[in-house]
């Protein structure tokens, strides 16, 4: 949707934002050409504001569809607008879908830390998530407990127990049920949201996938005398080159953060080691949860590539300014499973595509993951 205001003659650079002279033909700042006749547009940041505030009026008027459809024409033309994604990020959730509301305010916290307005919509759905999740864990234990104390009672009416005796049996029912409970609560991660097939895993080493290690098989001598022989001949280089521009491709669709740097293709034993680097974000959860969105379809891209693959290797650095980059990520997976989860609809947990994961201190699990304000 174009839009244009009356008496607007401001000029500026539709790729870049940069001022304009009017009869300036080309861009100062990114060399590209002007297109003629622009001072005939309204200005860049004028644009986009109508548009969000048309996104806005719709969202309250419940049209949600024609107002994600507005913003995401900003989104096309503008994809690290803030606003934007704060405007879908109400969208969802007035439509309910808190998780996706949640992505939404992180990806518009990301880009404008220093928005506070944002912030406090993030902290609000995450509140409502994890309270709501809270509630149904008390609601179920309140009505398991309810149901055992009335099955207990009824059992004592029919037996005809006297009641100071019934009083204490039922006493010790609901002891014994109330614990049992708080055992397989905690047992099974009592925090709400946490994920209670995760293992446990030291900081700053490797730990063991969601999948149990398969059990030792006799070895093989004619598969053993065959693995010693070289999975890639010449054509190495060739692989490495086409499956590098394959990936960059995947990683401008996935996360335009995202730079494949390298790719390096074990010539002996199949292993592809992936290297890429993302921007530091501003929590470590956050980060973490970004590094694997996008590492996993990566992965899966790798495995698909060449059927003498055989593992896949994501080494992830994360960028920080005024700091070099930093490793963050090593993430191991079997190609066939890397397979499955890219190919699986609707995606998959990123977690599940990997075997093994190591993450650097500081961003691991362990580490504390409170939002630090100003960190890219």
């Amino acid at each position: 949707m174009m839009s244009v205001l009356p008496g607007d003659t401001k000029q500026q650079c539709r790729h870049c934002g940069h001022p304009l002279r009017p009869e300036a033909a080309q861009c100062p700042a990114c060399q590209r050409a002007v297109p003629s006749g622009l001072g005939e547009h309204v200005s860049v940041e004028d644009e986009v504001y109508l548009m969000l505030v048309t996104a806005n009026v719709l969202r309250l008027r419940r049209e949600y569809e024609l107002a994600e459809a507005q913003c995401g024409e900003v989104l096309r033309r503008y994809p690290r607008n803030p606003t934007a994604h704060s405007v879908m990020g109400d969208i969802a959730r007035d439509r309910g879908a808190h998780r996706d509301a949640i992505e939404w305010y992180k990806m518009a916290v990301d880009l404008n830390p220093d928005n506070m307005a944002d912030r406090k919509k993030l902290e609000a759905v995450i509140d409502r998530v994890y309270e709501r999740g809270r509630r149904s864990v008390f609601n179920r234990l309140r009505t398991d407990v309810s149901g055992s104390l009335g099955s207990a009672a009824a059992e004592m009416r029919a037996a005809r127990i006297p009641l100071g005796v019934s009083v204490m049996l039922v006493i010790m029912v609901a002891v014994i049920v109330l614990v049992t409970l708080a055992v397989l609560v905690l047992g099974k991660g009592g925090t709400v949201g946490a994920d209670p097939a995760a293992p446990e895993r030291p900081s700053g080493a490797f730990a063991p996938g969601l999948r149990a290690a398969p059990e030792p098989r006799p070895v093989d001598r004619a598969a053993a005398a065959s693995a010693l022989e070289p999975r890639f001949g010449a054509e190495v280089s060739a692989v490495e080159a086409s499956l590098r521009e394959a990936l960059r491709q995947q990683a401008r669709i996935v996360d335009p953060n995202c730079e494949v740097r390298e790719v390096a293709v074990n010539p002996l034993d199949g292993v592809v080691t992936v290297e890429m680097s993302m921007p530091r974000l501003w929590s470590a959860e956050n980060t973490r949860n970004t590094l694997l969105r996008v590492a996993a379809p990566l992965a899966g891209v790798t495995a698909e590539w060449d059927k003498r693959i055989s593992q896949v290797r994501v080494r992830c650095a994360v960028r920080q300014e005024g700091q070099a980059p930093r490793l963050a990520l090593v993430a191991e997976a079997e190609p066939a499973r890397a397979a499955d989860a890219h190919r699986e609809p609707g995606g998959t947990d990123p977690r599940k595509t990997f075997d093994r994961i190591w993450w650097d201190p500081e961003l691991s699990p362990e580490a504390s993951s409170s939002p630090r304000p100003g960190v890219r």
